[in-house]
């Protein structure tokens, strides 16, 4: 995209000016002057000069609203101030926007290139959309929090390296912040209406993973940075335009995905054969740069049909395929020869050497290779190519470089980390028999690394031992932490008091503990307000403690019922007289009677 055309359409955005508005009396009286010099604006009272402290400002007001830049002497009417809704000083000896705020219907300011460093008194302007500050000497945004109907910004050139403030500015759609000292943009993350141009070329940003949330922006310049992980802007399905020249980055798979790219610059990147036919997969690409990269082989490519009809960028570049730097491998044969491979363009042509070294290399169109007739143990090996190519409806397209030999049995091989959600690794080039050197393990929120694999599933624990014979991609290996879930049972009892639960995996069913006197309610991540908890809950990466919720439960005296009344018996009748015989006892000695 380029820091050039990302400027110029903020210019586009702030170049109309409104007509000349009509003029009136210079002759009044001077306006109140506030604390600290500051004269005091009052519109159709106060003259531009007075309004506006900063001489070479108030000279581009009174140019714009009056038409001649010596008519600051003049009044700044009601009208003037209603009416203004663009403003573009191009004067860049001014130095401070005092005043400015007086125009409260400002709906687009340029300030681009001028002296000014305090944005302060813009706070006001609630209904500015477009704003350029670029090359000029900003280095605090914090006033520009309040200005949320911003929707284009562009801080370009600033000494801007703090860009919270900018969180803020959620109807953003356009922001640039080319040759800044950004290198945090984790606040850009809230940035969700940030759908057309986003430009960090040039800033020391390196990390883009809080970019991966802006699914819908379509412009997107990283050219000159240090990025070298491109595996976030997987997830920007929306890009029509990313920049990624003079970058670091070598391993472009991850771009695969990327289907609607238009144009792709990777220039002067780290790219070669080895990753490049990820690039094939982005069949609407209609430019196309990878000059100065380590590509020999563009055969890949050919189904990129669309290039064949339109090399322009959006630059107005052609697409380039110039002055590549590859490296490539020289063979030894059976018969004393000795080879290179041979560049290859898009429809399969094989392209022949303009000069090699040592001289007398030339192209085998069959094998596809250039050729020396004998080889000399001494020499370095290497060659230089030129072609251009005519497309239909185009302009020649250039294909030229300079390739590098290896020394013959030296060949390289590209080793490739796939860390299985973990933190990026860079991968490796390797030559042939060499070991592939062990990176710094990988981290992942809630799982211990395990080691590096021949496959994602299965395979074999990699030896960094063992001698590379060939291209490989090793994958890392993780093992859920796990941690511990603590019951406390907040005045009762519980068993068992904790369990052991790998991350990511779920409570499962929780104990029921007791308490006299009390109903169990639940268990809650705090003693009294947090959350419930369920067998459902998913262990995080730490270790947690729940705790169990009662209610009071008094057991009410259940009432004694009454027992059924005893039926009186019936009374029971009189037993009719009978006679029964009597007999009289008499003892003598005592005088006493006895009756049986």
């Amino acid at each position: 995209m380029g820091v050039a055309r990302g400027r110029c359409l903020a210019a586009g955005v702030l170049a109309c000016v409104l007509a000349v508005a009509p003029s009136a009396s210079a002759d009044v009286p001077d306006a109140p002057v506030l604390s600290g010099g500051v004269s005091q604006c009052v519109p159709d009272r106060s003259t531009i000069a007075q309004c506006f402290p900063d001489k070479a400002l108030a000279q581009e007001i009174a140019k714009q609203l009056k038409g001649d830049a010596g008519k600051t002497g003049e009044v700044l009417t009601s009208k003037d101030v209603e009416n203004t809704n663009h403003l573009y000083p191009g004067d860049s000896s001014v130095s401070s926007v005092q005043g400015l705020q007086v125009f409260t219907n400002l709906q687009e300011l340029s300030l681009s290139g001028t002296q000014v460093s305090d944005v302060s008194p813009l706070t006001g302007l609630a209904n500015l959309q477009g704003l350029v500050l670029s090359d000029t000497q900003v280095s605090d945004v914090s006033a520009l929090a309040k200005l949320t109907n911003l929707q284009g910004l562009w801080l370009d050139g600033t000494r801007v390296s703090n860009v919270s403030p900018l969180a803020k500015l959620t109807k953003l759609y356009s922001l640039g912040l080319s040759n800044t000292p950004v290198s945090d943009v984790s606040p850009l993350a809230k940035l969700t209406r940030l759908v057309y141009i986003l430009d960090l070329s040039g800033t020391r940003v390196s990390d883009v993973s809080p970019l991966a949330g802006l699914a819908n922006l379509e412009y997107l310049d990283l050219s000159g940075t240090r990025v070298s992980d491109v595996s976030p802007l997987a997830k920007l399905t929306g890009l029509k335009s990313l920049d990624l020249s003079n970058t670091k980055v070598s391993n472009v798979s991850p771009l695969a995905k990327l289907t609607n790219l238009c144009y792709l610059d990777l220039s002067k990147t780290q790219v070669s054969d080895a990753t490049l036919s990820s690039v094939a997969k982005l069949t609407g690409l209609y430019g196309l740069d990878l000059s100065g990269t380590g590509v020999l082989d563009l055969g890949v490519l050919s189904e990129l049909h669309l290039m064949s009809r339109i090399y322009i960028s959006y630059d107005g570049d052609v697409t380039s395929f110039a002055g590549v730097r590859p490296s490539a491998g020289v063979t030894v044969e059976g018969d004393g020869s000795v080879s290179m491979p041979a560049p290859r363009w898009l429809d399969g042509t094989w392209v022949a050497p303009s000069s090699t070294s040592p001289a007398g290399g030339t192209l085998d169109v069959k094998r596809g290779v250039v050729v020396w007739k004998t080889h000399d143990p001494k020499a370095s090996y290497s060659y230089d190519f030129k072609q251009s190519f005519t497309r239909p409806m185009q302009e020649p397209v250039e294909f030229s470089g300079h390739v590098t030999g290896v020394k013959p049995g030296a060949k390289t091989f590209a080793v490739l980390f796939d860390s299985a959600g973990g933190s990026s690794v860079a991968s490796q080039t390797v030559e042939y028999g060499s070991k592939v050197s062990r990176p710094k393990d990988p981290v992942r929120a809630g799982y211990a690394f395990q080691g590096w694999y021949t496959a994602r599933s299965g395979g074999s624990k990699y030896d960094f031992g063992k001698p590379v014979t060939g291209g490989l991609t090793l994958y890392a290996r993780w093992r859920a932490n796990v941690y511990t879930l603590s019951f406390d049972a907040n005045g009762g009892s519980v068993s068992p008091g904790s369990r052991s639960v790998a991350y990511g995996g779920a409570y499962g069913q929780l104990p029921a503990p007791s308490r006299k006197g009390y109903t169990f309610q639940g268990w809650y991540t705090a003693k009294s307000g947090g959350s419930r908890v369920t067998a459902g809950t998913v262990m995080g990466d730490r270790d947690v403690k729940v705790y169990a919720r009662w209610a009071s439960a008094s057991t009410p005296v259940k009432p004694t019922t009454p027992s059924k009344p005893t039926t009186p018996s019936k009374p029971t009748s009189p037993t009719t007289a009978s006679t029964v015989a009597m007999f009289r006892l008499y003892n003598r000695y005592t005088g006493e009677h006895f009756y049986t």
